[in-house]
């Protein structure tokens, strides 16, 4: 019986345990997209340093102004739409593991009898 009790408790942490699981997993994956993203805005913003300062007229400035900025923010919508992604994948395995989980609690639940609503006593009938 001890056994068996240790076994479903088991079983009912399951759902916990994949949410853990696909907690760290995301986290994960979010900290590297993180890390690329910082590191690559840290390289271009280095290039760009030296490509503005060998500029040596307004013109040539502002282009180089103008290709940094664009390609910053091609950048930033990519790693946004990244991370849209993976919280999109997460979120998705988050709601398969609460309907299996409904299920088998649902499963594993007796369906209690309703019971039947008592008549009201008039207070007529109570004199």
């Amino acid at each position: 019986m001890y056994d068996q009790m240790t076994e479903q408790f088991k079983e009912s942490m399951k759902p916990v345990k994949d949410m853990m699981e696909i907690n760290v997993k995301t986290m994960e994956a979010l900290a590297e997209k993180q890390t690329s993203v910082f590191t690559e805005a840290l390289e271009d913003s280095m290039a760009y340093t030296k490509s503005i300062t060998s500029q040596t007229d307004l013109p040539g400035v502002m282009k180089v102004q103008k290709e940094f900025s664009e390609d910053f923010q091609a950048k930033m919508i990519e790693a946004s739409k990244d991370v849209y992604a993976v919280l999109t994948e997460a979120q998705d395995k988050a709601a398969e593991i609460f309907k299996a989980a409904y299920t088998q609690a649902a499963a594993m639940t007796p369906i209690m009898p309703t019971p039947e609503p008592k008549a009201a006593k008039s207070k007529a009938a109570a004199k």
